[in-house]
């Protein structure tokens, strides 16, 4: 062996070095790529998978301001929630989309046209009844809700504006109608929605004033008698023109309070204008009422009970100052309420809490809202009077009669919130690496025409 032969094994060993070291950093730089290139595919997959969930969440948004009932039916009421189909797929998928409905609630009384209970009915007996004129328009004007499981008994059109129409049920078939007669629900986009909700549910319950003990005064007798707020445990004569001063009164096991005269509830209440006149017979005592606050609450214990008959000139202003809210004017309370006799006016009874005589001649007009319900409530017109409750009727039963010549009907709310509080989840599948899921907060107003997003996430 000589010296060459020594340098070329040098060489041979510093090439198989170089190629080693070169191997190890190309192995390095090519495992340093693949995992880069990994990583880049996960991280370009959860970024699609985001865009995909969040994509879900603005479809379900847009489709529910077209049609904010989209999710009013009974799996919406449940955990898993109701499905909204997605059209086609994205780079992430398709996303499954579901919604629930977490709340809906139009606030007290007056935000509400009708809320008809059903407690106590039979299942032959409806919640909505409609009556006479059977091809004129029974409008309610607001949002109503009918409890199940029979919805109407529609003997005459009824006509819903301003508002959905709402009924309880575990299937969301039509609305029970055992009539013969349609309804519609007006304008787009109201429409009928079911809801398993019960009344309590989509109802605040109103806070009522305190209730009277202290028995009220005697009359004071004139052209227009003067009755004091308080407890009576018998029946005021109302057959003669009367003023009511401001305040509640507190009727317990009475019977029948008739009215067949200009009877006139308290000093008319914010936005109040008089509908019916009483001139001269008792604006000198309304003038010279020194009660606090305005209207009159009329509170129903007992068998007591109303009854406008065929001479009746009834007009209740809103009441407001008295301890109670939601501006009722005649109101039952929940059993066991202090100092106060669980009403017996019930559907079973066969009696009505409010009535109209069934002929022509009398006229009511109630400001605020009519609160009973585990009572039948009728609110009926003939002719050109007037038959009105401008604040909201919740009742048992509630019946709408109106002939062809009563233009004088009303039933109404104040339009208030009736806010569809709805949880929207968004889910793009997890092919590569978990799944992703937006979740969204929305709301939907009564006007039904806009669509808040209170909260959005993705997780």
């Amino acid at each position: 062996m000589n010296e060459h032969d020594d340098d070329r094994g040098a060489v041979l060993v510093l090439a198989l070095i170089v190629v080693t070291v070169f191997s190890v950093i190309a192995v390095a730089i090519a495992s340093y790529a693949i995992t880069s290139f990994q990583r880049t595919q996960v991280t370009k997959a959860r970024i699609d998978k985001v865009h995909t969930a969040n994509s879900g969440i603005r479809y379900a948004v847009e489709k529910l301001r077209l049609d904010p009932t989209l999710c009013s039916g009974p799996a919406a009421q449940t955990l898993t929630g109701q499905t909204i189909t997605f059209p086609g797929a994205l780079a992430g998928g398709t996303p499954t989309i579901t919604c629930r409905w977490v709340g809906g609630a139009a606030g007290g009384i007056n935000s509400w046209a009708v809320v008809a209970t059903g407690e106590g009915l039979t299942a032959s007996q409806a919640s909505l009844v409609t009556s006479n004129a059977a091809n004129d328009d029974h409008i309610l004007s607001g949002p109503v809700y009918v409890a199940g499981p029979r919805h109407l008994d529609l003997a005459a059109v009824l006509k819903v504006e301003d508002g959905f129409l709402l009924y309880q049920s575990s299937t969301c078939g039509p609305p029970a109608n055992s009539g013969s007669k349609s309804f519609t629900v007006s304008p787009f986009p109201y429409a009928a929605a079911c809801t398993s909700q019960t009344w309590r549910d989509v109802l605040i319950l109103p806070t009522p004033p305190p209730v009277p003990t202290t028995p009220a005064p005697a009359p004071v007798p004139g052209t227009c008698q003067v009755l004091q707020p308080g407890k009576y445990t018998a029946a005021p004569d109302l057959t003669i023109p009367t003023y009511l001063r401001s305040g509640v009164y507190y009727f317990e096991k009475v019977g029948q309070i008739t009215v067949d005269d200009i009877v006139v509830g308290g000093k008319p209440g914010p936005g109040d204008t008089a509908v019916l006149s009483t001139t001269p017979t008792c604006d000198a005592q309304r003038a010279a009422d020194p009660n606090p606050g305005t209207g009159v609450v009329l509170v129903l214990g007992g068998n007591s009970r109303v009854y406008a008959d065929k001479d009746a000139r009834l007009e209740l202003f809103t009441a407001t100052g008295h301890g109670g809210t939601d501006a009722i004017n005649v109101t039952t309370l929940e059993p066991g309420t202090p100092n106060y006799l669980t009403t017996t006016v019930t559907p079973a009874s066969g009696q009505k809490l409010y009535a109209n005589q069934n002929g022509s001649g009398y006229e009511t007009v109630i400001h605020g809202a009519v609160y009973a319900p585990y009572s039948v409530v009728h609110v009926r017109v003939t002719n050109g009077n007037f038959g009105q409750v401008r604040n909201g009727v919740v009742g048992a039963q509630v019946e709408a009669e109106k002939t062809s010549s009563g233009t004088g009907f009303l039933i109404k709310g104040q339009g208030g919130p009736f806010d569809q509080q709805l949880v929207i989840t968004s889910s793009a599948p997890g092919t590569r690496g978990a799944p992703i899921t937006a979740t969204a907060v929305v709301q939907i107003p009564n006007d039904a025409r806009t669509v808040a997003v209170n909260s959005w996430r993705v997780g």
